[in-house]
């Protein structure tokens, strides 16, 4: 009888390490989402989002949700859209970056976020990730990486970046960060900057991005003054 109990003890157990096995791992997922800057005026502190990811492109079949407060939300930034000549002017436009927590991505994901002063800019259902990889560097559309910077240069917080390699240049308005945890080359991935007070008020001026040469896993920043002057100015930058 012992060893029948044994036995059926021991197909147990090795059922549910199967189904253990089988379960799709969860993890944290960096999201980002466009949103009318003007309107998204109307989310003060406290505002709840919430954030669903959907397995299809009509946001229709529901992969995980998760609900956040405006300001728990990762990164909030302005962006600076250009028109072409003769085009529809483009909305001034913010895109919200945040983490979801115990989600399992599935392979192409397309995200809607909803809330008080949430009016999204092209298309409510945003593609998130179409690589089938749903982490590590592989693929576009989710965050992989982010950092904002002191004008200085020194690192005011950040997600899979170096901060001790992280420099500002010897000259004014330049600066290499460096994203070395999440791969040795980041060369040609898609990224965007943003000058930003970290914290209150507003700056003005311009920001561009490039490769930087000698360190594969840095991106080269500038900032520049409204004139066009390169000078000191902090800001966020959001690789993906």
């Amino acid at each position: 009888m012992k060893a029948r109990q044994s036995y059926l003890g021991s197909i147990g157990f090795g059922v549910g390490l199967c189904l253990a096995l089988a379960m799709p791992a969860r993890a944290d997922v960096e999201v980002g989402y466009l949103v009318d800057a003007t309107a998204f005026k109307a989310a003060i502190s406290g505002t709840s989002l919430t954030f669903t990811l959907y397995t299809d492109a009509a946001c229709t079949n529901v992969a995980a949700t998760n609900a956040l407060n405006v300001e728990n939300t990762t990164v909030i930034e302005q962006l600076k859209r250009l028109t072409p000549k003769g085009a529809t002017k483009a909305p001034k436009t913010a895109r919200l970056t945040a983490t979801l927590t115990g989600v399992t991505p599935p392979a192409t994901a397309f995200l809607k976020v909803t809330g008080t002063g949430i009016t999204a800019v092209g298309g409510d259902c945003q593609i998130q990730l179409s690589s089938g990889a749903p982490t590590g560097i592989a693929g576009d559309g989710f965050v992989k990486a982010w950092a904002r910077v002191n004008s200085d240069g020194t690192i005011a917080s950040c997600y899979n970046c170096n901060p001790a390699g992280s420099v500002h240049t010897l000259s004014s308005g330049s600066y290499i960060v460096d994203f070395s945890p999440l791969t040795g080359n980041i060369a040609g991935r898609p990224r965007t900057a943003t000058l930003d007070t970290l914290g209150g008020g507003s700056l003005t001026g311009e920001i561009s991005v490039a490769d930087s040469v000698g360190l594969p896993s840095g991106v080269f920043v500038r900032t520049l003054d409204s004139s066009g002057i390169n000078v000191d100015q902090s800001f966020s930058l959001v690789l993906y």
